[in-house]
């Protein structure tokens, strides 16, 4: 998503050069720079330096970092007995909306997907 570490020197060094291919693989975040740039944003902000999208941008669906929708309700499952509430933040809000549903249905787990900004108390 380009948020930080090399890759944010790499899109400094070869957003600008028309002979470069920018390939993204995986989910972007809606709002990140990685999501602009696919987007089709032609001028960003890296580091504090304005630079102007030259590079052909390209993605690569169906991948993703983290584990699918089957693994996370698998992880989910084998805590289900101590569970007592999930907060589903990571991907589009229809996708979390969707997995939020499955583990109420599934394991009988209370799955909430906050609103930005909503926060809730923690018992620990």
């Amino acid at each position: 998503m380009s948020l930080g570490g090399r890759i944010r020197r790499h899109e400094k060094r070869y957003l600008g050069d028309n002979h470069t291919t920018v390939l993204f693989v995986g989910y972007q975040a809606p709002g990140s720079l990685g999501r602009r740039i696919q987007e089709g944003e032609k001028r960003v902000e890296i580091d504090g330096e304005h630079i102007t999208v030259r590079a052909r941008i390209e993605t690569v669906t169906g991948y993703s970092g983290h584990k699918d929708r089957d693994g996370l309700l698998e992880f989910a499952n084998s805590a289900a007995g101590t569970l007592e509430k999930v907060f589903v933040t990571m991907g589009e809000p229809k996708s979390s909306f969707f997995l939020a549903q499955r583990l109420k249905d599934y394991l009988n787990v209370e799955a909430i997907v906050p609103e930005a900004g909503q926060s809730f108390p923690l018992n620990w």
